[in-house]
This record gives C-alpha cells, structure tokens and sequence, in this order.
C-alpha cells in the first residue's frame, strides 16, 4: 500500500497547528461556554480541531494505491490448418503425426516457460480434434482470435 499526493505531506504538520489554532480560538471567548466544564470544552476544542485537520486532509487530495501482482506464465499459441487441403501431400497420412510431434516436443522442451494454447483453424477457430474435415482454412480468423 502507497499513498500520495501533489502536495508534500510535511503540510499536514503547519495544517494540524493551523487546524488546533482555529480550534482554540472558536472556543475561546464563547459566551455559551462558560456554563460547560471544562473537560467538555477541551474535547469539543480537540473535536472541532480534528474535523478541520480531516478536511484539510480531504482537501489535499491523499490517494492510496495498492498493487496486486501475480505471475503468469506467457501464453505460446499454435495454429494448425485443419482444412483437407492438409491431406494433399504424397505422406499426408503422416501429417497428423507429425504435427502431433512436433507440438509434444515443444510441450516437453518449454512446459514449465509457457502456458500452451493449441487451436484448429478451419471454417471457424475451435480447440478440438484435428480431423482435417474443414473446408476452407480461415487464417486470418485465426490471427484476429489470437490478437484478441
């Protein structure tokens, strides 16, 4: 927890006497008072005294900022075409294996750096099985979700 201000806090120290001054002198020569003991005098005295410190208090303007911090880890995102176009190649059966491998390698290397995320980019984003069933391949979804 923080506090500041614009103005320096030594202020509130000339305000306090200012405040007690003010106090004192409001009570001073009140014709009222002279019936009141005086214990009752010097709590209201230090009472009226208090209130015009906290209002010089609330007018300099005290914030208090507190800072709540927590550790995350960096979030390392893939995104795999999911489209049938990926089935196009002469070892399109080995595919999904290998993208499988190289995401497991990524995993084991880097676990306790990042958070992973993988994510299928087809006709829509979704995190899924891979089935290579997609349509069309909507990469540009795909950056807009991440950038999101």
């Amino acid at each position: 927890m923080k506090f500041f201000s614009d103005i320096s806090f030594w202020w509130l120290i000339p305000w306090a006497v200012f405040s007690a001054v003010i106090a004192f002198w409001y009570y001073r020569n009140q014709k009222g008072m002279n019936d009141v003991s005086v214990g009752i005098r010097y709590f209201l005295t230090g009472l009226r005294g208090l209130s015009i410190f906290l209002l010089g208090v609330l007018l300099i303007g005290i914030l208090l900022e507190t800072k709540d911090e927590r550790t995350q880890k960096p979030i390392f995102i893939t995104l795999l075409d999911n489209s049938s176009s990926m089935l196009n190649y002469s070892d399109s059966s080995e595919v999904l294996s290998k993208t499988k491998a190289i995401n497991d390698q990524l995993k084991n290397k880097f676990e306790e750096k990042f958070e992973f995320v993988d994510l299928k980019v087809g006709d829509k984003i979704n995190n899924e099985a891979t089935d290579f069933s997609e349509a069309v391949t909507n990469l540009d979804a795909g950056f807009d979700y991440v950038y999101n």
